[in-house]
């Protein structure tokens, strides 16, 4: 894989939740009632290994869902710090 895709993590980072932990909450409790729903009338049309994969990739997107709605993040502590710039701009135009 390449490293543009995939750049290494430093050990100094942490793994941070930006989402809003309402709306993921929200989200999971939607996405285990929809999971128990289609796995509740799978029991009763049968069970086989069809049913179990589909089941499974259920769970797989609905839990990428609600990752997706946590917004993880790696954030990092930057060492550096950047001085601060001042500009001032003078209008000599005689549009004013």
């Amino acid at each position: 894989m390449s490293a543009a895709w995939f750049p290494a993590l430093s050990p100094d980072g942490e793994l941070a939740w930006l989402g809003d932990p309402l709306w993921t909450a929200m989200a999971a409790l939607v996405a285990v009632a929809a999971w128990w729903a289609a796995v509740g009338t799978q029991r009763r049309s049968g069970a086989g290994r069809a049913r179990l994969a589909e089941a499974v990739l259920l769970a797989m997107g609905l839990g990428s869902v609600v990752v997706m709605l946590a917004r993880p993040s790696w954030v990092e502590a930057s060492g550096r710090r950047v001085p601060g710039r001042t500009v001032v701009l003078v209008d000599a135009s005689s549009s004013l």
